[in-house]
This record gives structure tokens, sequence and C-alpha cells, in this order.
């Protein structure tokens, strides 16, 4: 009887211990199989972050390519026509960036590269310069504060002028003075303007006839400047009249007073001390690559040094956070 039962409680033992070790093997299986997954994850997440690192750089390469490509046509074109229609102010449509690239028609190498680019350059002076409003000595100028009141009044938003000078007197105060201290901004874009508290509809209407150039010696172009830009800054003349001058534009003017005789006004009409021009030296260039399923958009301001064949350099960029492509 005694052996009988120590025999029942070792057959009991052994039972206890086989299951204790599937329980183990069971338990060891799990976490093998749950730092097996982690790895896949973190071996796959960082392939995607790989994927979309080279697809940055691709990208940023590809933008620069063609902010390049407008320096050289700025640079070539600019000076020799400044009509609208020219080389320079040709637009480029969504092209297989391969389509560019090929120069053997049986090199098909990147036949598969599935990226396109598209583009313009436009004029930057086209809209008024809102750095002529102070001079260097920090003080509102005048003639130019007059202009840009009869511009906020032409485009339906009267007082708004008031709201900008006060806001970019100290934002551009000289270094060292009381203003320069109290300054909390640094406005160097034009829509670096809504942190002087102008809202989003007052700045989205702003930003079609204003801009914020490095230079503040900038004239306005003729050529393609709107009417309520024409009208702001030469002080004289009516709406219907800078709207004839605007349609007159279309045949593209090659000197000032080429435009001036055009609607008939003489040199006497004042422009407020804004200087006019139809050699712009300051340009956009709007650069989009589509590349897989992610896209970027660039705009550069360039700056045509000189006369002639002098050289274009890019004074800033900006891009547009990449996004799945449309």
């Amino acid at each position: 009887m005694i052996r009988q039962g120590l025999g029942t409680r070792h057959a009991h033992h052994k039972q206890h211990q086989g299951g204790a070790a599937l329980l183990l093997a069971m338990v060891v299986l799990t976490l093998v199989a749950t730092l097996a997954a982690g790895m896949v994850w973190q071996q796959t997440r960082a392939i995607h972050v790989e994927a979309a690192e080279r697809a940055r750089a691709q990208l940023g390469w590809m933008l620069s390519a063609g902010v390049d490509f407008a320096r050289e046509v700025v640079r070539r074109y600019a000076d020799t026509d400044p009509r609208r229609g020219q080389p320079w102010d040709a637009n480029l449509e969504e092209t297989r960036l391969s389509a560019l690239l090929a120069a053997d028609r049986d090199n098909s190498a990147d036949g598969a590269l599935e990226a396109f680019i598209s583009g313009r350059i436009s004029d930057a002076q086209s809209r008024y310069n809102l750095r002529r409003l102070i001079n260097p000595q920090g003080e509102v100028v005048k003639a130019e504060a007059a202009t840009l009141k009869r511009l906020c009044e032409a485009i339906g938003l009267p007082g708004t002028d008031e709201t900008l000078l006060a806001g970019l007197q100290k934002a551009w105060a000289p270094t060292g003075t009381e203003r320069a201290a109290d300054a909390t901004v640094a406005l160097r874009r034009p829509e670096h303007l809504a942190w002087l508290g102008i809202d989003a509809p007052t700045l989205k209407a702003l930003l079609s006839f204003v801009d914020i150039l490095p230079a503040g010696d900038t004239g306005i172009n003729l050529n393609t400047a709107p009417r309520e830009v024409i009208y702001a800054v030469m002080e004289g003349i009516d709406l219907g009249t800078a709207a004839r001058l605007v349609r007159a534009a279309d045949n593209r003017f090659t000197s000032v007073e080429e435009a001036r005789a055009a609607v008939g006004l003489n040199s006497s009409v004042d422009t407020g001390g804004t200087k006019l021009t139809v050699k712009p030296r300051f340009f956009y260039a709007h650069a989009t690559v589509r590349f897989e399923d992610r896209a970027v958009t660039e705009l550069a301001l360039l700056e045509r040094l000189g006369e002639g064949s002098a050289a274009t350099v890019v004074v800033r960029r900006s891009s547009r956070v990449p996004s799945a492509a449309m």
C-alpha cells in the first residue's frame, strides 16, 4: 500500500513537472515571437525611414537643379527682352524628368524614373515693395506712406496701411535704437506680415499686391504690375488710366517713357518716390517635383546682378512640407 501511494505521488509529480515545462516552453516561445516581431518592425521602420530620407534627398537635388535652371534662364534672357512671352517668362508644364535628362535616345537607363518636374518664373517687382516705406534711419518715408495708403484703399483695405507702418517701423528699426530693443519680429518674407496682427483674409488680399524684397531701391515693373499698384505709385491718375496702362502693356514696353506715352502721360506725373522700370532685377522661381508618392514645391527668390550676362544669385528659398501626390 505504501509503495502504491508512493508510485501515485511520483506519477503526479512527473505530470506536474511536464505541465510546468510545457508552460515554460510556451512562455519562451511567446517571448521569442514577440522579440522577432519587434525586430521585424524595427527593420521595416528603418527601411521606410531610409526610403523616405533617400526620396527627400532626391527631391532636394531635383529642386536644386530646377532652381539652377531658372537662374540660367534669367541670366541669359531677362535682360535681352523685358516683355512677357519671352524665354524667362515661359512656364514649364509637368514633364517627366527622364525626358529632360535623356541626351541619347537609345539610353533608357532612366526610363522607369517616375519623377516629374514643373515650374515657372515670375517677376518679383510686379508688387509694391514694403521695404521702400522705412529708410535706413528707421523713419517712415512720407511719399511712400502715401503710396501705401492709396494702394490699401484701391484694394478695399482702408486703414490697413497704419497697422503696417507701425509694425514695419518697429521691425526694421536700426540696431541699437529704442525701437529695435522692443522689436519682437524680423520680417523677411511677405507671409511674415501675419506677425504684425494682420488677419488671414486681409493678409491673403495683401499678398497679391505687396512684397518684401531685400533691397529698398527696387522699382515697379510697368510690364507686369496690376492696375491697383500702378494707380498707387503714380499719383494723379485714376484706376481707369491705370487699367489702360495694363492693357497697353500687353504689347510690353521696352522703356518707361514708352509706357507713359502709350496712355498719354507726361513725365510730370508724380510716382511718389517709387521708381518705375521695365527691366526687373528680382524674380521668383517656382519649382514642383513629384516623385513616387511625394511632391515638394519650392519658391526661390532670384536676384540678377547687373546688366547683360551678369550672375544670378539665390536670395532665399522656401519649401512646402512634402505631401502625398494628388
